[in-house]
């Protein structure tokens, strides 16, 4: 069985930007909660347009990254398939990986297609929810 061996660079740059992430979502809920607090205190008519711009901006954003990754899923697969091997020639890998060729290859690249096409139906989903919230929320809030 052929081994495609990890990169070490690159695990420590996804260690790296994990962390990252987690420190910047940490940030980020503590700034949400000092947002909401500041909006609790400014008159109803004023928290109403600001709570509904928040949610549009944060239902428009997870469909955007959803729908994205979903086309990446999708890419990356097509790519699998066509070159019958994953990972792809030339990819970089965190950890060492068994190299797949042939039909398994092709499967796998399927596989990654389908979940890339379910990903972008949850986004679909997730928009369509979104809007009845909204809409739901604020057009008899009105």
């Amino acid at each position: 069985m052929e081994i495609q061996h990890a990169d070490k660079r690159l695990r420590v740059i996804v260690s790296v930007a994990f962390l990252a992430a987690v420190a910047v979502g940490a940030v980020g809920l503590v700034v949400f909660r000092d947002w909401l607090d500041d909006v609790r205190r400014v008159p109803p008519a004023d928290a109403l347009r600001v709570l509904s711009a928040a949610l549009a901006w944060i239902g428009g954003t997870a469909f955007l990254s959803v729908v994205l990754l979903g086309f990446y899923f999708w890419r990356i697969g097509t790519r699998i398939r066509a070159a019958a091997q994953f990972p792809l020639p030339g990819a970089r890998v965190i950890r060492d990986t068994a190299l797949l060729r042939g039909d398994v290859a092709r499967r796998r690249g399927k596989v990654m297609q389908r979940i890339g096409a379910v990903l972008v139906l949850c986004a679909l989903g997730l928009f369509a929810a979104s809007w009845l919230l909204y809409s739901s929320l604020f057009t008899h809030a009105s």
